[in-house]
């Protein structure tokens, strides 16, 4: 039944885009089938609150079959749709997201993602997909909480920056087919060199959707409602809307300083991320009061906006559990560091180990567009992920 998961998220498109009958009939016809599946009846095991990695779908091409859920959902308003994928996707992101932000071990969910594995960039850009489709389908509900709106895209911002730009070579030329936490990064078209055809050698399932990991962030980066715009993404920009202008300054992610001006008539909502947050705001020259604040700082725009954000990006651990017990991982702001083998030779890659996370506090920090180096007191040196192994060297991010 694999093969028909596409299928059903073409229909669910076609029918969203045509309003066509025989397009939602097919589709009817679709979930009517895996409905009898006593077995592998995924829509019920979803609406249950069944964890996403225990079904019969928890392979990543499962996930065309929620994207067509959710185009259902916008197409024909009915709650239960956005229910399945609502509930997909808070368990793969409480059960089956690595530290780098990546969907997947071994081309599957499997509930353990503290865990040395396969991670393949299709199940990434498909699973990121299935958010920002949560996204869209949450914020036409009318209905969106607010702090799980900006975690989602607390997530896909993580996953940008490290799971989905550490897929990609120096040289833009080629991409993973797996992105291991701790390795090596090879081209997909050295190990999927069997999907290659005459005169494409390249051509395999990862080179075809790791660019949609990119142009995803035009998905989640700035949604619109009628009548509120949600500013999810800090990285300069200058965007224009129907009836607005936004314009974002400051080096973000790399800068901690952000300057947000804004001209229209429309509610904002401004990211608060969850890891690292925001140490002042201000906002038309005053400062907002932070205390207690989650999910969004609201702001009524009427004309004008100026808006000034410090985030917090001093480097902070995360404690790592199963296969990584007993090791951290080193973030600055929402970006993954990494130790490279190339710029530690006097290191055994393998064997670093960051055994007192208090001193973080004390390493040297070399930021610049398009890159965070940070030298330790021991004089190792880390990177940032999407850098890490990017000249054929072994690096790991679990420390």
């Amino acid at each position: 039944h694999a093969v028909v998961f596409p299928i059903y998220h073409t229909f669910a498109a076609l029918y969203r885009i045509t309003k066509k009958q025989e397009y939602l009939d097919s589709a009817r016809k679709v979930e009517a089938e895996f409905k009898t599946l006593s077995d592998r009846n995924w829509i019920d095991h979803a609406l249950n609150g069944g964890e996403f990695y225990q079904s019969f779908a928890n392979r990543w091409e499962g996930l065309y079959f929620f994207l067509g859920i959710g185009d259902l959902y916008l197409a024909t308003g009915e709650e239960w749709y956005l229910t399945v994928l609502r509930n997909t996707c808070d368990s793969i992101l409480r059960t089956d997201i690595h530290n780098t932000g990546a969907f997947s071990s071994g081309e599957s969910a499997e509930g353990k993602p503290k865990k040395e594995t396969v991670i393949e960039t299709c199940c990434v850009v498909a699973f990121n997909a299935c958010v920002c489709k949560l996204i869209e389908c949450e914020l036409a509900s009318g209905k969106a909480d607010r702090v799980k709106l900006a975690g989602y895209a607390d997530f896909l911002e993580l996953s940008f920056l490290n799971a989905v730009e550490g897929s990609f070579g120096k040289s833009g030329s080629w991409s993973t087919y797996n992105t291991p936490t701790e390795g090596l990064k090879r081209a997909s078209y050295q190990e999927n060199a069997g999907q290659g055809k005459a005169g494409a050698p390249d051509l395999n399932c990862c080179s075809v959707n790791a660019p949609r990991g990119l142009g995803d962030l035009c998905e989640w980066a700035y949604p619109e409602t009628e009548d509120a715009l949600y500013i999810n993404w800090y990285g300069d920009c200058s965007v224009n809307g129907q009836d607005w202008t936004l314009e974002i300054t400051g080096g973000y992610p790399y800068q901690s300083d952000v300057h947000i001006t804004f001209s229209g008539r429309k509610k904002l909502y401004l990211r608060i991320p969850d890891n690292f947050g925001i140490i002042s705001a201000k906002v038309n020259g005053a400062y907002a009061d932070m205390n207690g604040q989650k999910g969004y700082i609201a702001v009524e725009a009427d004309g004008e906006a100026d808006i000034r954000f410090e985030f917090d990006f001093s480097l902070r651990a995360v404690i790592g559990t199963d296969d990584f017990e007993g090791k951290v991982s080193v973030y600055r702001g929402p970006i993954l560091l990494a130790a490279d083998a190339e710029m530690n030779p006097s290191v055994c890659i393998t064997e670093l180990h960051i055994s007192d996370p208090a001193k973080l506090a004390e390493a040297e920090l070399k930021v610049s567009e398009g890159s965070v180096r940070a030298v330790l007191t021991d004089g190792t040196e880390l990177c940032d992920f999407a850098s890490a192994g990017r000249t054929g060297a072994i690096y790991k991010s679990w420390l």
